[in-house]
């Protein structure tokens, strides 16, 4: 069987072409699912590059076959996010930072304000499942959980994500004649 990395001539490709590829190919999804974690753009971009950065450091075992480097970026980045955060409440004693202005539609922002009000643990497991679209045991792998955890947190999250975004309802019996 042929590894991930190596050419269609058969020979091993070279670890800077296939990370090339590999970075082309995983860039926009991580910085999105970076984005969609922290509601800051910034925070986003650096804990994306780094995530970046460390995978090329450990290309040689992340390329080997059967290894699954988008995974394990998913997992450092979601490392690098939580870290972030607890020196933020270390030093301040506040909770992750507000939500950074964006470009969005009306009905995005009020997505992304619901989500900021998740906790983090549910907020993470709602962007893997639903925005970056893994099954649950990937989530669960990404976050280093069981599938049973991340199962609760996304029912927890998306229950209060309905509360948050569902419309008032006004039963006919309130509105009368």
């Amino acid at each position: 069987m042929t590894s991930p990395v190596e050419r269609n001539q058969g020979g091993p490709e070279p670890a800077e072409v296939s990370f090339r590829r590999f970075f082309r190919a995983e860039r926009d999804g991580l910085l999105q699912m970076c984005w969609a974690v922290t509601l800051d753009r910034e925070l986003a971009r650096d804990v994306a590059q780094e995530t970046m950065t460390r995978a090329w450091s450990s290309w040689g075992e992340l390329s080997a076959e059967g290894s699954r480097p988008a995974a394990w970026c998913r997992t450092v980045a979601l490392n690098l996010i939580r870290s972030h955060w607890r020196r933020l409440r270390t030093e301040r004693s506040t909770p992750p930072p507000a939500i950074a202005p964006v470009e969005l539609a009306v009905g995005d922002m009020d997505l992304i304000r619901a989500l900021h009000r998740l906790s983090d643990r549910q907020r993470e497991a709602v962007v893997l499942h639903h925005l970056v679209d893994l099954p649950v045991h990937e989530v669960a792998e990404a976050m280093g959980i069981s599938a049973s955890s991340v199962k609760e947190h996304l029912q927890r999250g998306r229950a209060q994500l309905e509360r948050r975004l569902a419309p008032e309802r006004v039963s006919t019996e309130e509105v009368g004649p």
